[in-house]
């Protein structure tokens, strides 16, 4: 259940992609024995919600070898929310506006 405060946060994040910002998060993760760095991204992009996930392992950083790295089309929403929250974790109201460089 989400208590009021992320509700709201919820909702400033979906009016900031429905104004076709690009919002996401980054952070680190302890898995595996590793650290491995994580980046959520959304945008809407025509009737698509186009979703960036993307994990690294802090060891194979030099040589760029991604653990995940998939950017996925969504029809709604609703679908794109599902799926980072189901996948990562990263909830909505965590996302904010790319500043400077953009995600994807």
């Amino acid at each position: 259940m989400i208590d009021e405060l992320e509700a709201r946060q919820i909702a400033q994040v979906r009016t900031w992609i429905a104004r076709g910002k690009q919002v996401g998060t980054r952070r680190s993760v302890a898995r595996d024995g590793g650290t491995f760095y994580l980046r959520v991204a959304v945008q809407q992009r025509g009737a698509a919600y186009l979703v960036l996930v993307d994990e690294i392992d802090e060891a194979r950083m030099t040589m760029e070898e991604y653990a995940r790295d998939e950017l996925r089309p969504f029809s709604s929403l609703d679908d794109a929310q599902r799926f980072i929250e189901t996948t990562t974790p990263v909830r909505l109201h965590e996302l904010q506006p790319s500043k400077g460089q953009k995600w994807f």
